[in-house]
């Protein structure tokens, strides 16, 4: 209304403006007319065609401007009238929709309100200029230009300028197109192109001459082509295979494209697609293995523009297919091949497939064992428990099952398999199938058998050998005993002569060490027969220990060795340990260092922590191959070469490592051929007693007790006259004896209660030994009676007298 208004305003201004000029001239003219006319009837004529003429051109005027005004107003674009001081004084319809204003209150603003603020002060000065020079032309071409609507929002315009003259007045005629819906549609087609060039697969489009259109980045880049080459000259066959072209015209598609056949199928809801695989050619003349998919791309006509497809590099699915393919010929071979049966069963445990070796094994055909269930071929011993385990494999709780057991050959008997049963399962846990890999153990079951049979038959012998050698032990020391004690006598006949004399001691020498042997036997004997029991007493530990040292420093001295002993911790006083068996541990471990070893050292090394004891004992001997290492705690094995063989028996190593472990102790050797031997001893101990301080290595022990009471708490019995009058030759006969004619722990332990004064104690250990044992000397005799009186001195004496041999 308002831009009506404005153009009717200026058309009548004009209107009065031609009347009052026109009647002006129609005066004027009448008037010259009727003075220049010969008579009247020509002056009314030339003044008829006169106003004629001016009504012609005021009509023409007047239709010129309803004319410009049906144009202004049906316009599709924003239309406005500028002035020269920048006010708007045209308007139309969609002027007022653009901008959000009405034609009446545009009519009173500037141009320079209906832009941005930043903008305002250049245009106006751009105004100024343009009606100095004014020209039609489109403003800012080439820059995005933005207006501003009655909200305050900024929109995106194109404007194209023009000048017109009303009323005598330039007037700019701006018209202004809204560019919001382009300025989308660039930027979706630009967010297409970056989706386009940014996907790892190749994209493309070619027209119907087989003409690349487009490739994006990812295409590029597979092509080897830069990503700014261009693809003015780069056809179809440029990029593919013959093969790959050849399937793409044979599908018909840029056929049916230059003829207009897809037109009808354009119109469609789905537009055709085909897929295929196929290669591409690249840049540097490799061929790169693709899958892809072509499909048409019509304009709203439903005419085809161009051809697109979409391609992906498959060359590593091509490598895991020929993987695949070659691990599955290598699986069907080795399945085929396999020595074992193998087959495939169901979560029912129907047979799937199975192998040669599976018919085999089972005496079923393939087909008979393919109506089969695996579960119906074993025995019916422990279903229950294979039910569980196949329920296990089914719940996924395990992935393997393994068993043994009897199973139903085709005909009729039965036979032992084994079997492993192992699931395979999708990436959601369900199981597909399980494998399964048998073999008949039959033959080895029956070996098995045999071989239990033969180690029963063996046990039974060993057993029966140990009772026996047990029982011959006890029968086989009576005698000895008293061919012993007889040779013992004979020693002391003053009447022999030195040969038979020579020939009484060989005797006594010969008989002594066979009943050592038969001792070891029949430890050995109880061990093997299970027989042997630990008798866990109190053991005063450092004494004990150091009664072991001095005996074997006498007996390291006579053979010209050194005899070296470090306690590295301090010791506990009073443990819990069967002591007789501490004892001949420590002394075997000794005497087998003092016997390997010609020249050098002995040492013996003790240590407690974390409530364990560790003995150590190092010679310088002729040391142990490695391969013998093992061999030297079988019973009646030796080392070395026979000089030392024929020193012993090879049970002294075999009884130490049993005692041992029996005792929860650990048993170590490290050696080295002509450099020495070290054997650790590890013990847990139980520590009934405060703990002593460790003795340095040159200190000398001499735990003698000097009270009067024993350790039972007993007042000590004193000696009789008559015994005491006896010690002086029993002391005499115990100069003739030697060390190596007693048990080397049992005079160990002898001299620990001899020193401690304990003669009860004392008393009931020889006792012990002529009970139980009966390989004590004649001298031994002597002294239970001499520990009859219970006389201290006189015992410790002897003692004393047997430590100085």
């Amino acid at each position: 209304m308002g831009s009506k208004y404005q153009f009717a305003c200026g058309v009548r201004c004009n209107l009065v403006l031609i009347f009052i000029l026109t009647s002006i001239l129609l005066v004027g003219m009448g008037t010259i007319i009727f003075i220049l006319a010969d008579d009247l009837f020509e002056s009314y004529f030339l003044f008829f065609i006169f106003i004629n003429l001016v009504l012609m051109y005021l009509l023409r005027r007047v239709f010129n401007s309803q004319m410009a005004t049906r144009f202004v107003e049906s316009s599709p674009d924003a239309i406005l009238g500028v002035a020269s001081d920048g006010r708007i004084v045209i308007s139309n319809t969609q002027a007022s929709l653009l901008f959000g204003y009405s034609k009446k209150i545009m009519a009173n603003m500037q141009i320079e309100e209906l832009l941005p603020t930043a903008m305002r002060e250049q245009h106006q000065q751009l105004r100024q200029q343009f009606f100095k020079n004014p020209q039609a032309r489109t403003m800012a071409a080439g820059r995005e230009l933005t207006a501003l609507n009655s909200c305050g929002k900024e929109i995106p315009v194109e404007i194209n300028l023009n000048t017109i003259t009303q009323s005598l007045e330039r007037v700019v005629i701006v018209t202004i197109r809204d560019s919001s819906e382009r300025h989308k549609q660039v930027q979706t087609q630009q967010r297409l192109l970056n989706i386009l060039d940014n996907a790892v697969d190749f994209i493309g489009s070619i027209d119907h001459k087989g003409n690349w259109l487009y490739i994006n980045q990812a295409g590029r880049r597979m092509l080897g082509l830069s990503e700014k080459s261009q693809l003015d000259s780069l056809r179809l066959t440029d990029v593919y295979t013959d093969d790959t072209v050849k399937a793409i015209l044979a599908s018909g598609m840029l056929n049916r494209q230059k003829s207009g056949d897809l037109k009808p199928i354009c119109n469609r809801q789905g537009l055709p697609s085909w897929k295929m695989d196929g290669k591409l050619l690249l840049y540097n003349g490799t061929l790169l293995p693709i899958s892809q998919s072509w499909f048409p791309n019509c304009d709203p006509l439903g005419e085809i523009i161009c051809l697109s497809t979409i391609a992906q590099d498959i060359s590593k699915r091509k490598k895991i297919e020929e993987a695949l393919r070659t691990s599955e010929e290598r699986f069907r071979a080795a399945f085929d091949a396999g020595v074992h049966g193998v087959a495939l069963i169901d979560a029912q445990g129907q047979f799937l497939k199975v192998n040669p070796a599976m018919e085999t094994i089972t005496g079923y055909p393939s087909h008979r064992l393919l109506q089969q269930r695996f579960q119906n071929l074993l025995h019916l011993d422990n279903a229950a428990e294979n039910l569980r385990g196949l329920e296990r494999l089914l719940s996924g709780k395990t992935r393997t099952y393994y068993l043994e057991k009897r199973a139903i050959h085709q005909q009729g008997h039965e036979l032992w398999i084994r079997a492993g049963i192992a699931g395979v399962y999708d990436k959601q846990g369900s199981v597909l199938y399980f494998v399964i890999q048998m073999q008949d153990v039959s033959k080895q079951k029956q070996t098995e058998q045999a071989l239990l049979d033969a180690k029963k038959i063996a046990e039974t012998a060993s057993h029966a050998k140990s009772v026996f050698l047990a029982n011959m032990s006890h029968e086989l020391r009576t005698p000895l005993n008293g061919i012993l004690g007889f040779a013992q006598l004979l020693r002391r006949d003053t009447g022999l002569s030195a040969t038979q004399q020579d020939q009484v001691q060989s005797i006594y020498r010969s008989g002594e060490h066979l009943l050592h042997f038969i001792t070891e036997i029949l430890d050995l004997s109880k061990m093997e027969a299970g027989r042997f029991e630990l008798q866990m007493t109190d053991c005063d530990l450092p004494s004990c220990i150091d009664e072991i040292i001095d005996l074997f420093k006498m007996r390291a001295q006579r053979k010209g060795l050194s005899f070296e002993y470090q306690n590295r911790s301090p010791l506990p006083r009073v443990i819990e340990i069967d002591a007789k068996r501490f004892r001949q541990i420590l002394t075997n471990l000794l005497d087998n260092a003092l016997k390997f070893t010609e020249s050098g050292r002995i040492a013996l090394f003790t240590d407690y922590q974390h409530s364990n004891l560790l003995l150590e004992i190092q010679d310088t001997g002729i040391g142990i191959q490695a391969d013998a290492l093992e061999q030297i705690f079988l019973p009646f094995q030796q080392t070395g070469n026979e000089h030392y063989r024929a020193q012993g028996t090879g049970l002294g190593l075999s009884i130490t490592h049993k005692l041992i472990n029996m005792m929860g102790g650990k048993l170590e050797v490290n050696s080295q051929p002509e450099q020495g031997t070290q054997f650790l001893v590890h013990f847990p101990i139980k520590v009934l007693a405060d703990v002593q301080q460790p003795v340095s290595q040159t200190q000398q022990l001499d735990p003698v007790q000097t009270d009067s009471y024993s350790n039972t708490g007993q007042p000590y019995k004193i000696l009789s006259s008559e015994t005491a009058q006896a010690l002086p030759s029993i002391s005499q006969d115990a100069e003739d004896e030697t060390l190596e004619n007693l048990d080397s722990a049992q005079l160990a332990h002898i001299l620990h209660l001899s020193k401690q004064g304990d003669i009860e104690a004392l008393s009931h250990y020889l006792q012990q030994i002529m009970q139980e044992l009966d390989n004590i000397p004649k001298l031994l005799y002597e002294f239970v009676a001499l520990t009859e009186g219970f006389d201290i001195k006189a015992v410790r004496d002897l003692a004393k007298r047997l430590k100085s041999d």
